[in-house]
């Protein structure tokens, strides 16, 4: 047997032991390769999570953001209800004493008789007095440029 070992020929035995040290070897880089992928999946997935992370509190940022922007609106929408009453109302007013005014009329002449506590006033035209309602109710166009 020793014969067979020094000229080579190495016992059935040894060559098993050769070839499953060769087989080990082989695992044991296959082991490093496998674990050094399975760190790179655990280092992709905790990139995912964090850009998960970061995309929920960017979801949650836009959630509030609209949320924002649609109180911002409902308030302009009750402003601009509100202004649309108002104005309703003083072109109510204004058709009524428009009518006023020209229930006071001459009708010949056109022109206001105020009478009373008013008399001071003189007589005007109506369409002196319709003016100047309605210059009271138009803002001024420098002002609403501004």
């Amino acid at each position: 047997m020793i014969e067979d070992f020094i000229q080579g020929n190495v016992h059935p035995y040894q060559q098993r032991i050769k070839e499953l040290d060769a087989e080990n070897e082989r695992l044991k880089e296959r082991h490093w390769v496998d674990t050094g992928a399975i760190g790179v999946c655990h280092d992709e997935i905790a990139s995912l999570k964090a850009e998960n992370e970061r995309l929920r509190q960017e979801e949650v940022i836009a959630k509030h953001a609209y949320e924002v922007r649609g109180l911002f609106l409902k308030a302009a929408i009750k402003r601009a209800e509100a202004a649309e009453e108002r104005a309703s109302s003083l072109k109510k007013a204004l058709e009524k004493n428009a009518a006023l005014v020209a229930a006071l009329c001459d009708d010949d002449k056109r022109t206001v008789k105020f009478t009373g506590i008013w008399s001071h006033l003189g007589t005007t035209t109506v369409g002196e007095v319709l003016d100047e309602a309605e210059a009271a109710l138009t803002p001024d166009k420098e002002k609403s440029d501004v």
